[in-house]
């Protein structure tokens, strides 16, 4: 959308709070929306069970968890460790699916689990929730670290129809381009 309109013409049409749904909000992006007083929020869910939290007003990143629609369990049997974070893999259980039952259920996500918020909730807490796994490096040492790279900066390449980063080992990324044909090697 902010490539597409800039924030200020965003902010004249009443935008007052910005809601990120299946994604993690680019930390960029929740600076440049709350410099402008537009609160930002974000939504953790899944396709497969919906919600699972909802982001805390005053602690962003930590995730209430919505107790009410699912419960969540982190295994941290095979850590990943990320600063002084040891995060788990995600396992839902859907309170409301009957003809397929989602228990225990692996989304593949990582994420650490605490028993209660900073801001005083009480009740099961997400934070430093990585989707899939999708936005961190692993290091050799067996410790990972996030990886952000908007689109923004990736589509300014010319002709660009799709792109793809990964991390195909230790140390190394693959950035694959398609359909930029004169793309200059530097």
């Amino acid at each position: 959308l902010l490539q597409s309109v800039d924030l200020a013409t965003l902010k004249r049409a009443g935008l007052r709070m910005w809601v990120s749904v299946a994604d993690a909000v680019d930390p960029g992006l929740r600076d440049a929306l709350t410099s402008e007083d537009i609160a930002v929020r974000s939504t953790y869910s899944a396709q497969e069970v919906g919600p699972i939290g909802f982001e805390c007003q005053h602690s962003s990143g930590n995730y209430h968890v919505a107790t009410s629609n699912v419960i969540v369990e982190v295994n941290s049997d095979e850590p990943y460790l990320l600063g002084s974070h040891r995060l788990g893999r995600v396992l839902v259980t859907h309170l409301h699916s009957y003809a397929t039952p989602f228990i225990r259920y692996d989304i593949g996500d990582l994420a650490v689990l605490s028993a209660d918020c900073s801001c005083g909730h009480r009740g099961p807490t997400l934070s430093n929730v990585y989707g899939r796994g999708r936005n961190l490096l692993k290091h050799k040492d067996g410790t990972v670290s996030p990886f952000y790279l908007g689109a923004a900066l990736i589509t300014k390449l010319p002709e660009l129809k799709e792109y793809r980063i990964r991390q195909t080992g230790v140390g190394t990324l693959a950035v694959e381009v398609s359909g930029a044909a004169d793309l200059d090697p530097n």
